[in-house]
């Protein structure tokens, strides 16, 4: 058997020195003591840079931890029920800021629509309801703006209105005072409706307003006309102003008072037309109310009148005879003043006897006192 002879291989250890031989702590196997210290301290001991492989220089391969934990593998179906949910996620956002964009608009809220698009990205509106989409908007101060009834509707006790309502109600408005004939200045911006809005006045009380109110003066004769400037200081060019302008016609709403004033501008009208009464201005205002809130028919309130101008020498006072005053002579022939119609009856009676028997009775007012002779037949 023939001897290997290694004299002509390398086995690399020609350039190995002592140094070479030295751990990362500068220790070598020559030490003294080498081995002991090892094996009192076998941890590792990193000293910067990456580790090498002493023979050639390559980086070793890191160990496998196998008791490390594996994400489990996601089954189909729950895969595809994710898969459902992220696409009607994105589904609800593109319609959602179709809806809500264009809900803006009718708002007159165009500003908003980055607010909202932010909300509706970041997950915060997943609701396309007015209640959900108005309780994340309220409080923009462009919101406020448009719908800035609703802060005095709820200092005065009353409901707020949604964005809904609050335009309807504005649509209404224009709609009734257009059709009425009001002047444009009264319905060309919804600013006009914000005192009504706040003071929860409806559209049929505005309704009522025109058709008993303005309409009752600026549609009747001049005569009634003028007693709406006598007993109230109102001119034919303020009519719509008194009976609509929230800031005029408030304190007489509260009294109930503004369309009582119109009926009132009409029974004057006809006092002086069909009877020839002519009161004093307060006096007036005071009867005149007093027969509108009886709610007298027009048909009754003219007859009424056309008695009292029949009067003739009735409404005159001779002596022994009780005086009647206009007013007297008002109530009288309405029947709501007792004591006048009794003695209107009673004159009626002790005149037509006088003049059926021949005879004559002493006049105690008039431009000639004294002993007349009447005829009392024209004072049926």
């Amino acid at each position: 058997m023939s001897m290997i002879n290694f004299d002509n291989i390398d086995f690399g250890f020609g350039n190995l020195t002592s140094d070479s031989l030295r751990d990362p702590q500068g220790r070598s196997p020559i030490d003294p003591g080498y081995g002991a210290d090892a094996a009192a301290d076998s941890s590792p001991v990193y000293a910067g840079g990456t580790p090498r492989d002493i023979f050639d220089g390559s980086a070793p391969t890191p160990p496998t931890d196998a008791t490390a934990p594996t994400a489990p593998a996601i089954d189909p179906y729950t895969q595809f029920l994710q898969q459902q949910k992220d696409a009607q996620k994105a589904q609800f956002k593109e319609d959602a800021r179709v809806i809500l964009g264009t809900r803006l608009k009718d708002y007159g809220l165009d500003s908003l629509a980055p607010f909202v698009y932010q909300l509706i990205g970041e997950e915060k509106l997943t609701n396309t309801s007015d209640d959900a989409f108005v309780s994340l908007i309220k409080d923009q101060p462009e919101y406020k703006t448009r719908f800035s009834a609703n802060a005095a509707r709820v200092k005065a006790g009353y409901t707020e209105l949604m964005p809904s309502t609050y335009l309807q109600t504005e649509k209404d408005f224009k709609a009734l005072l257009k059709s009425n004939g009001l002047p444009e200045n009264f319905y060309d911006s919804n600013e006009d409706f914000t005192k009504w809005i706040e003071g929860d006045v409806s559209p049929s009380e505005i309704q009522q307003r025109i058709e008993q109110g303005y309409n009752a003066v600026a549609n009747a004769d001049p005569e009634v006309k003028r007693q709406m400037k006598e007993l109230y200081g109102v001119t034919e060019q303020e009519l719509a102003a008194y009976f609509l302008d929230p800031t005029r016609a408030k304190p007489l709403i509260e009294k109930k008072k503004i369309i009582l004033q119109a009926q009132a501008a009409n029974i004057a009208a006809r006092a002086v037309e069909q009877g020839g009464v002519n009161l004093a201005s307060e006096e007036a205002r005071t009867l005149y109310e007093d027969l509108a809130s009886r709610g007298f028919s027009p048909a009754a309130i003219m007859a009424a009148f056309q008695d009292v101008g029949n009067l003739g020498e009735l409404k005159q006072t001779f002596a022994g005879e009780t005086a009647l005053s206009q007013q007297d002579l008002v109530q009288g022939a309405f029947k709501i003043n007792t004591p006048a119609s009794v003695e209107l009856e009673k004159r009626r009676a002790t005149r037509v006897g006088e003049f059926r028997g021949g005879g004559s009775f002493a006049r105690s007012q008039g431009e000639n006192a004294g002993s007349i002779t009447t005829s009392v037949g024209t004072a049926q």
